[in-house]
C-alpha cells in the first residue's frame, strides 16, 4: 500500500512526509507477514511452505485447515496481537 498522490495532495502531505507513511505500510506488512510465517510453521510445522505462500495465502490456508469455530478464535487472536 502506498499513499495515494490525490489522497496526499488532499492532506496537504509533503514528499517527505508521504516517503515516511509510505515506509511505515512497508514496515507493518513485513510485520505481518512474519507474525503470520510464525503461526503458519506453529499450526503446520512447514517452514519451506510458509516461505513459499504469502501472508494471505498462510492466513487463508490456516483458516481453511481449522477445526469448526477455530476460525472465529484465530480471528480474535489475530486481533489482539
Amino acid at each position: 500500500m502506498k499513499v495515494p498522490p490525490e489522497w496526499a495532495k488532499d492532506l496537504g502531505m509533503s514528499e517527505q512526509e508521504v516517503a515516511v507513511a509510505n515506509q511505515v505500510f512497508v514496515d507493518l506488512a513485513a510485520d505481518w507477514a512474519k507474525r503470520v510465517r510464525g503461526w503458519y510453521v506453529e499450526a503446520t510445522g512447514d517452514a519451506a511452505g510458509a516461505d513459499a505462500l504469502s501472508a494471505f495465502a498462510m492466513g487463508q490456508e490456516l483458516q481453511d485447515k481449522a477445526a469448526p469455530r477455530e476460525p472465529e478464535a484465530l480471528q480474535k487472536r489475530i486481533a489482539e496481537e
